[in-house]
């Protein structure tokens, strides 16, 4: 699986996006297969250090979640309160 992905997506809070995240990184993981995880923006909580813990993931807590405010709120109100824009390495020009 070099260079491909998995993308979990769900519309709102608590519908168990982290959780099927730690079993398909589980499953792989038990299956040889190097897991990474990105959760590029969190509000409050603690799931990307979760992840990083339950699936020992080599990588920095900041890689793996370069985007988090502590007040669980959506991200466009608790980034907003925090005075910090949420940009995307990604050229617009692409």
């Amino acid at each position: 699986m070099n260079g491909q992905g998995i993308f979990v997506t769900g519309t709102d809070t608590n519908v168990g996006k982290t959780v099927a995240t730690l079993v398909l990184g589980t499953f792989l993981e038990d299956r040889g297969i190097n897991v990474g995880v990105m959760k590029p923006v969190q509000c409050a909580g603690h799931d990307a250090a979760f992840l990083k813990q339950s699936l020992s993931l080599r990588d920095p807590i900041e890689m793996i979640n370069p985007f988090y405010a502590p007040e669980p709120l959506s991200p466009h109100l608790a980034f907003a309160r925090r005075k910090r824009t949420i940009t995307s390495p990604v050229s617009k020009d692409l």
